[in-house]
């Protein structure tokens, strides 16, 4: 499964990026077509993993100079990429001011802020971990129910992730951590990049884990009341019932 995630997700990234290169291609020849004169220099498709890293620590990093603009980002680079270059920073196509980001040294230099804000003040970098990880669950998708034009939705489940992991756990029911291990990845752009905005929405392992829980809760029941239902009975007579879930 994490295969076939992993395939998908490269060619959707590659068809993604060969679509906006064609437009770059359309828009260049239209330019030239009524006589102005496009930029050909390079390019970024994408940020740099640092540069999206240092913007993202504007989520609770903003007492060490951190916001989610690229502005900031560029203004801190600036000065330091100058005393590497000289007075000028390489020149890109001509009239056009040059990208930043496009010197090789720009992820350098935001990586080294980073990992010594990091060093220096590792309770800084864990606390801002943890209003991540409060911020992905206390925003997380509430859990609804729909039959027909009636829904009820809870919107604090994101909370009650950890205790049914706890009762997963105390039952030995692996195959339904896993299930729920498998979304974690849908939380790593809050916890790992930054938390603001929508990305809490990404994540959908308290959606898995409210699936597996009723499951689990219905199974139990079943077990529960076949059994009751038994008592009285000789041994090997009256109604069975293998809880896959229960143990």
């Amino acid at each position: 499964m994490a295969g076939v995630l992993l395939v998908v997700f490269s060619g959707a990234s590659q068809a993604w990026k060969s679509y906006f290169d064609h437009k770059y291609e359309e828009a260049q020849s239209l330019v030239r077509a009524h006589g102005g004169q496009p930029y050909e220099g390079p390019r970024l498709s994408y940020h740099t993993v640092w540069h999206n890293v240092f913007c993202g620590l504007g989520d609770f990093g903003q007492d060490k100079g951190y916001r989610w603009k690229d502005r900031v980002a560029w203004k801190y680079a600036r000065p330091r990429l100058q005393r590497l270059y000289g007075p000028q920073l390489p020149e890109g196509s001509p009239p056009y001011e040059p990208r930043i980001e496009l010197v090789p040294e720009y992820p350098g230099v935001l990586r080294e802020k980073i990992l010594n804000d990091v060093a220096a003040d590792p309770l800084w970098f864990t606390k801002i971990i943890l209003k991540r990880i409060g911020r992905v669950l206390g925003k997380a998708t509430p859990v609804s129910l729909a039959v027909g034009s009636y829904s009820i939705s809870v919107g604090w489940f994101g909370y009650l992730l950890l205790p049914i992991l706890l009762v997963l756990i105390w039952y030995r029911q692996w195959r339904w951590l896993g299930l729920i291990a498998f979304t974690v990845p849908t939380a790593a752009t809050a916890l790992l990049v930054y938390s603001g905005g929508g990305t809490p929405y990404y994540f959908i392992g308290h959606l898995v884990a409210a699936a597996v829980a009723v499951l689990f809760a219905l199974e139990w029941a079943l077990q529960r009341t076949v059994r009751a239902n038994n008592e009285g009975y000789p041994e090997g007579k009256g109604l069975s019932l293998r809880c896959e879930s229960c143990g």
